[in-house]
């Protein structure tokens, strides 16, 4: 008689563990995760892979751009470049406040403001016109 319970209990303990392992497995589109997608969800396989990461460096690209488009001399530009570390650093430091979101944004704004002000002094009457066209374009935009 004790074998006849010993074999159920055993039997009970499979059929429950076989179960609770189950659902742990459908937990990930089934299977365990394998479903063909090794389980990254049902619609990893319709997306394209958009390949690495391209890194800018907009500090860079801003000052080839302003230095073709306002046609620098060595002196602007580097005087510019000068300027837009200076502005890169002080951005950082506001956007690592510990301040609203709205705040930040004027705190940017008013050291874009100033940059303007550095950056037209530095300019002739026609670069700085020319600063300005580019400036309210990028703002259309």
């Amino acid at each position: 008689m004790k074998k006849f319970y010993l074999s159920i209990y055993l039997l009970c303990l499979l059929h429950f563990s076989l179960i609770s392992f189950s659902q742990v497995g459908m937990g990930n589109g089934g299977m365990n995760g394998m479903n063909g997608n090794n389980g990254r969800g049902m619609n990893a396989m319709q997306q394209p892979n958009p390949g690495p990461v391209k890194k800018i460096d907009y500090m860079a690209a801003t000052l080839d751009k302003l230095s073709k488009d306002l046609t620098l001399d060595t002196f602007q530009s580097t005087v510019l470049k000068g300027y837009l570390e200076e502005q890169k650093k002080k951005e950082d430091v506001v956007f690592a406040e510990d301040i609203i979101d709205q705040a930040k944004m004027d705190k940017i704004q008013d050291l874009r403001d100033k940059f303007d002000k550095k950056l037209t002094s530095l300019l002739s009457k026609e670069q700085a016109d020319k600063y300005i066209k580019i400036k309210e374009g990028f703002k259309k935009k």
